[in-house]
């Protein structure tokens, strides 16, 4: 499927998928699924790269429940094309060891590897690592 507009995410970089911003309610997350179903189907492999994001709002139900059964029918076509989720602080103490702490919880509920890390470089970085060794690499990548 081809889209017009990204509205969510940015993928004119393509393996690297840029996120926009956070699906924070229920008309956002029916998009989040339009755009990632998008990527999905290149049938080729990717990562999402989140910026520093402010804290999320409070939660919207509706739109969690709606993201928890897309993912209850879908997190093996997401796992198999999504190399992984790449998180970046904004710097805030404690922003990066919250994230952290976040990531295994994010990677049980997604099926992806999430990771942390403190800043832009890094996380274009892993993201290039992710999509060439399928892992994280404690290398920089040129």
């Amino acid at each position: 499927m081809m889209l017009n507009q990204w509205v969510l995410f940015d993928a004119g970089e393509f393996p690297l998928v840029h996120v926009k911003s956070m699906p924070a309610n229920l008309d956002e997350v029916e998009r989040w699924i339009v755009e990632v179903e998008a990527l999905l189907t290149r049938n080729r492999e990717f990562v999402l790269v989140y910026p520093p994001m402010p804290p999320a709002a409070e939660d919207d139900l509706q739109a969690r429940k709606r993201l928890v059964l897309w993912l209850k029918g879908q997190r093996q076509w997401l796992a198999s094309w999504c190399r992984g989720m790449v998180l970046t602080a904004t710097g805030q103490p404690g922003n990066l060891a919250e994230l952290t702490g976040l990531a295994p919880v994010l990677a049980a509920v997604y099926g992806v590897p999430v990771h942390a890390v403190p800043g832009a470089a890094l996380a274009h970085n892993l993201a290039l690592s992710l999509l060439t060794t399928g892992r994280a690499s404690q290398q920089p990548v040129a």
